[in-house]
C-alpha cells in the first residue's frame, strides 16, 4: 500500500490524519527491475509460486473448477479485433501528486499505453479505459476516462461505478478487462460484486487485494510500531462471503489473483475461484506489497493478458 521509500513520510502523514473517520495507505509502486524471490517453499495452500522465469498460468482454478473453464485457457478470439473496455484501478495514495495530471508516472497509465502499443498491430479500435488512485480520503477516488481524459473528477466510488456502467452501456459488445491493486484490488472485486449491470468480464486481475473497509492506514501505522501484524491487513478481503465470490467467478471469464506473504504487515491472501499465484520476494521486505504492480514480470504477463 505505500513504497519501501515513503514509510518515514507515510507514518508522519498518518500520524496527522489518525482522527480522520475514513482513511487508507498506498503508494504507486516503482517500474523497476523484478525483486530476486527468495528460495521458493510452498505452502500447502497456495497453487502456485510464481518465478521470475516463469510466465503466468492461464489455466482455470484449482479451487472451483466448472464446466466452461477449458475455454479460459486462450485468447479470446471473439474480441482480437473488438472495442476494448480496461479499468484500471490503484490503490491509497497511488495518485501522481499532480491534481491536472493524477497518473502521470504511475503503474496505472504504464498498463493502459502498453496495452494499447500492443494491440495497435491487431487493428483493435482505440483501448477505452477508465484509471482510478485514492488519495487519503478513501470515501473518494479520483478518476478519469478515456472520453474526456483531462477531465480529473474526484468522487464516491459509487459514482466511479456509474461511470464504468455508462463506459460498458457506451461500448456495446466491448471486451471488458479489470486490473487493481491493494485497494484497487478490492475495488475491482466490489466493481462487479455491486453494479446492476452484470457484464461479463473477459480478465478481472486482482493483485495483492486489500480491503478498504478492513484494513485501514491507522491499523498499519499500528501494525509498525507495535509490530504485530493486524488480521485484517494480513489476508484477502474478507468482504466477500462463498456466495459473492461464486458470482464474481460466473462473470469473469479469467480471474488471477497475483499476492505475497514476504511483507508480514500487508498481505493478501488466496480468494476461492480465482487462479491463485503466490510471489516470492525476500521475506520481511516491508516494500514487497507495493511491488508487485512494478514487478517487470508480473507487468509482463499481466498486460499481456489484459491485451489478448
Amino acid at each position: 500500500m505505500y513504497r519501501f521509500r515513503h514509510r518515514l513520510r507515510f507514518i508522519t502523514i498518518s500520524v496527522g490524519l489518525a482522527v480522520v473517520a475514513a482513511c487508507g495507505s498506498d503508494k504507486d509502486s516503482s517500474h523497476g527491475a523484478p525483486v530476486t524471490p527468495a528460495a521458493p517453499e510452498r505452502s500447502p495452500g497456495d497453487q502456485k509460486v510464481l518465478e521470475p522465469s516463469m510466465g503466468l498460468p492461464r489455466g482455470p482454478s484449482d479451487q472451483q473448477p466448472g464446466a466452461g473453464d477449458a475455454q479460459n485457457t486462450g485468447p479470446n478470439q471473439a474480441n482480437a479485433r473488438g472495442s476494448r473496455l480496461l479499468g484500471i484501478f490503484g490503490g491509497y495514495m497511488s495518485c501522481s501528486g499532480d491534481a491536472n495530471s493524477p497518473f502521470k508516472d504511475t503503474w496505472m497509465q504504464t498498463y493502459v499505453t502498453e496495452v494499447q502499443q500492443s494491440l495497435k498491430t491487431t487493428g483493435s479500435p482505440e483501448v477505452k479505459y477508465i484509471m482510478s488512485c485514492f488519495k487519503f480520503d478513501v470515501a473518494k477516488v479520483i478518476f478519469v476516462t478515456s472520453d474526456k481524459p483531462t477531465e480529473v473528477r474526484e468522487d464516491s466510488i459509487a459514482q466511479l461505478f456509474s461511470a464504468f456502467e455508462a463506459s460498458v452501456y457506451n461500448s456495446p459488445n466491448a471486451s471488458v478487462s479489470i486490473a487493481g491493486h491493494s485497494y484497487g484490488g478490492w475495488l475491482s472485486l466490489s466493481l462487479i460484486d455491486q453494479v446492476k449491470t452484470k457484464f461479463p468480464v473477459d480478465a478481472l486481475i486482482t493483485l495483492d487485494p486489500i480491503s478498504r473497509a478492513q484494513c485501514t492506514p491507522p491499523a498499519v501505522l499500528n501494525s509498525i510500531l507495535d509490530g504485530q501484524p493486524n488480521a485484517s491487513c494480513t489476508r484477502a478481503p474478507a468482504d466477500f462471503d462463498a456466495t459473492k465470490l461464486a458470482a464474481i467467478k460466473q462473470r469473469a471469464k479469467t480471474w488471477l489473483n497475483i499476492y505475497q506473504t514476504d511483507a508480514t504487515i500487508l498481505h493478501s491472501g488466496q480468494l476461492t475461484g480465482a487462479t491463485n499465484v503466490k510471489r516470492r520476494y525476500t521475506p520481511g521486505d516491508l516494500a514487497a506489497h507495493s511491488q508487485i504492480p512494478g514487478d517487470l514480470e508480473v507487468m509482463k504477463q499481466v498486460i499481456s493478458l489484459l491485451a489478448r
